[in-house]
């Protein structure tokens, strides 16, 4: 998942929690000229917010996807 994929995720579920519909998000990003994650500034329509919302929701949701651990809080120790 790219940054570019989750931003975007980020932003349509953000208007969507205002209460916009798929139309008005599509307005809204292409005013915004936020870019699709495939496409130019100015491309989005409701199905392609709609699309994009789905199935990245839907990437983010499985259960198979490798989280690596978090190296920050270990101490390696030499014997």
């Amino acid at each position: 998942m790219t940054e570019n994929q989750l931003s975007l995720f980020k932003k349509i579920t953000e208007l969507r929690l205002q209460g916009m519909n798929f139309q008005q998000i599509s307005d809204e990003l292409n005013k915004l000229q936020i870019p699709p994650t495939r496409g130019k500034v100015g491309e989005f329509n409701n199905r392609k917010v709609w699309s994009n919302y789905m199935k990245i929701g839907r990437n983010l949701n499985k259960n198979d996807i490798y989280h690596p651990p978090d190296l920050d809080d270990v101490d390696i120790e030499w014997e």
